[in-house]
């Protein structure tokens, strides 16, 4: 329950998208007592004003939003979570009707922000601004990058599920700094714009060479000039070069998380394929060809498996199954097969090829691109009247608990799928996980606008095939999700690979 699967809950929209290339946006630390701290935060993160306005003088708030949108050109709104929260959502999205404004508003998670504020690390960034615009400041740049601001926070400030204080503070110390270095290894720090605190969090880095990068990081130009780095070794060098990316080397492998050890196979694979690494479509083309070769080797070996399901009574489920076990297990031995046959070619291990293939199929740095729940910025507040009986909506999983998971479907602050309405095949729910299906539901009659959420057939992420081929009821189907889901005919370039000498 400690340890989580790094995910982010913002979208790929174009909307968000924006916001990854690093606008100007306005963040918002929301309250009643002392108002609304507002900040400027520049495309590099860097404080460019400051304001507070008072929840209590709408009016007078609606004008300051106008002027700051209109006159710093800026389109992108952030809102903290906290108090006040949904009172600033309703004055941000009246602004933004009323004057047809080109700007949309996110509500973003403020955990820990009050902490930041009044931490060391905050007082060493501004130690001339006053602390309660601080937070305002951590709340805005947690969109822009993330996990460089996160991992400023003490990680026991980020509360997420149940039970954390029952654990002994040792224990649970250790296990969440090593959820921290897991979260920077999987997403990988750019070593041109990244804080010293990111950089002593990735794993196996001594702290005094992490600082050593941070103040020699202008004259990185490639991995292999962090060798050039005091204190840095071939030692420390093996162990962090993988999560370190040099955003400008003329190498452009040095931009992904492929260890500088497996350059010569994922260059051999490439020109096995006839494609190039210099470009980010040669790399995914890269990773789409091994990909589709893959898929046609497990349609040929499971073909004469179909073949026979075809002929088997509709009720003979006992065969089915059977025959559906055989078939995984082909799939599996064809797959297999090929790997080693191209990692054999390509002079490296079939869990290396991999991630080479895993890797070159990615985008960017930023994993937030891949992501598929939309909606996180927008224009005005949606609300329980806008919801419609058997309407689908998607949401963000925020907590699980034994009773059901608080899911964020961007109304109200989170809303409640209880455990009667989870099918089986979702308690292996996470924080972060994207739920596409959840189907709106009347309770009563649809004028009482009461609703609850069902959520039904969702797919276990980490589900094995035999589990998804047992829960399935066609069989053809269930060779399809074992499969994949592009089994038709390939470009006839996949066949490289083996023609290769």
């Amino acid at each position: 329950m400690i340890r989580r699967p790094p995910r982010s809950t913002l979208s790929s929209s174009s909307a968000a998208s924006d916001v990854y290339k690093r606008q100007a946006l306005l963040a918002m630390d929301p309250g009643f007592r002392h108002g609304v701290k507002c900040v400027i935060l520049d495309e590099n993160m860097m404080l460019k004003g400051k304001f507070v306005v008072n929840l209590q003088d709408r009016t007078k708030f609606l004008e300051v939003l106008k002027a700051a949108v209109e006159k710093l050109k800026v389109n992108k709104i952030v809102i903290g979570n906290g108090t006040a929260c949904r009172e600033t959502e309703e004055v941000v999205s009246e602004a933004i009707q009323r004057w047809q404004l080109d700007c949309e508003y996110a509500i973003v998670m403020e955990t820990g922000a009050s902490v930041y504020s009044a931490s060391a690390i905050a007082a060493e960034e501004f130690p001339d601004l006053n602390i309660m615009y601080r937070g305002a400041v951590s709340i805005g740049r947690r969109v822009q990058d993330p996990i460089s601001e996160l991992v400023k926070i003490p990680v026991k400030s980020i509360g997420v599920g149940l039970y954390q204080h029952d654990i002994p503070e040792r224990m649970l110390l250790s296990e969440l700094q090593k959820t921290v270095q897991s979260c920077v290894s999987f997403v990988g720090v750019n070593v041109e714009t990244a804080s010293k605190y990111l950089l002593k969090s990735i794993p196996g880095i001594p702290q005094k060479v992490a600082e050593a990068i941070y103040l020699n990081r202008a004259r990185v130009k490639s991995r292999n000039q962090l060798l050039q780095v005091p204190g840095m070794n071939a030692s420390i060098y093996q162990s962090v070069a993988g999560f370190l990316r040099i955003m400008s080397s003329p190498e452009p492998l040095d931009q992904t998380s492929i260890h500088p050890e497996s350059y010569a196979a994922t260059h051999k694979l490439c020109a096995l394929l006839g494609t190039s690494v210099a470009a980010t479509e040669g790399r995914k083309e890269t990773s789409r060809l091994v990909t589709a070769a893959i898929a046609a080797k497990k349609e040929a070996a499971v073909a004469p498996i179909i073949s026979q399901a075809s002929e088997l009574d509709g009720e003979d489920t006992l065969a089915r199954k059977e025959l559906a076990i055989k078939g995984v297990a082909l799939a599996k031995e064809a797959e297999m097969g090929y790997l080693r046959e191209v990692a054999n070619k390509c002079g490296c291990g079939v869990e290396t090829l991999r991630h080479i293939v895993s890797v070159l199929g990615k985008d960017t740095l930023d994993p937030r691109f891949t992501l598929k729940h939309s909606g996180v910025f927008k224009k005005k507040i949606r609300t329980e009247s806008d919801l419609k009986s058997g309407e689908i909506v998607t949401g963000v999983v925020l907590n699980v608990t034994p009773f059901g998971a608080f899911v964020d479907i961007g109304i109200g602050p989170s809303t409640l799928v209880r455990t009667r309405s989870l099918d089986q095949l979702t308690m292996g729910l996470n924080t972060g996980d994207i739920v596409e299906n959840l189907e709106v539901r009347a309770i009563g009659d649809e004028s009482d606008r009461q609703f609850a959420l069902r959520l039904d057939g969702m797919k276990v992420r980490n589900a094995s095939e035999l589990e998804l081929l047992n829960e399935s009821v066609n069989f053809r189907d269930a060779l399809m999700t074992i499969r994949g889901e592009q089994m038709l005919k390939f470009p006839e370039s996949v066949q490289s690979i083996q023609n290769a000498e």
